[in-house]
């Protein structure tokens, strides 16, 4: 039996943004079709305590079916719900890490590698 999906109305603007925000990043990246797929996984409260009905193993094994995009759009949703605080220590350390590497780059101190190079690296390390 499947339950309805009933969605907030300050959860629905949330959902807008994440689709924007997304979208802008890449257009065509597919979040809307899988906050479509969400809708059919049933939510309970009880007692204040959000349940899950889907198991988190099956809830995965659909996720992973999803391609490539929208496993990515899925996870940044996923860890953005989890970012309740904002340390302002760490964004500022983030910002000048990002600021020094940028420098490093302008002034062509750094070896660029491609992607593909450093993909491959990492799945011979990992044994994937």
């Amino acid at each position: 039996m499947a339950a309805k999906l009933v969605v907030a109305p300050e959860a629905e603007q949330d959902i807008a943004d994440a689709y924007a925000w997304y979208e802008e990043r890449r257009p065509g990246l597919g979040v809307a079709g899988m906050l479509e797929g969400l809708k059919s996984y049933s939510y309970c409260k009880t007692k204040g305590e959000g349940i899950m009905s889907t198991p988190v193993g099956d809830l995965f094994r659909q996720a992973s079916a999803l391609d490539e995009h929208d496993r990515a759009a899925l996870a940044g949703l996923l860890l953005e719900s989890l970012e309740h605080e904002v340390d302002e220590d760490v964004e500022s350390a983030w910002q000048e890490e990002i600021e020094r590497r940028l420098a490093e780059l302008d002034a062509n101190t750094v070896e660029l590698v491609p992607w593909e190079e450093v993909k491959a690296k990492l799945m011979r390390g990992t044994g994937a």
